[in-house]
């Protein structure tokens, strides 16, 4: 599977999640604050066509979701669980 780049949060546990995906790829990491979903409006425009790892947690992956696709997903529990969400090129969820 092609991943172009991932993102983590400021905390150490998400950014162990990405870095060997994105190691192994040679990809770049960005890091965003769990807190600040306003940083999703530029990876809407700089991302499209693009496939993108997004390492989040709990309370933080739901609210990600709605915002790049207007889906509001049940609340996740778990610690291995995977959201795809497809924006296509035209920058609309697919």
């Amino acid at each position: 599977m092609r991943v172009d780049a991932t993102y983590h949060t400021e905390f150490i546990r998400t950014k162990n999640t990405a870095e060997p995906l994105a190691m192994k790829l040679t990809i770049p990491m960005t890091q965003y604050a769990s807190g600040d979903l306003t940083w999703l409006d530029g990876v809407l425009v700089t991302q499209k066509g693009k496939r993108m790892l997004v390492v989040g947690h709990s309370g933080t992956v739901e609210a990600i979701v709605k915002r790049l696709s207007d889906v509001t997903i049940p609340a996740i529990r778990t610690f291995d669980n995977m959201v795809v969400v497809v924006i296509t090129d035209a920058g609309v969820p697919g």
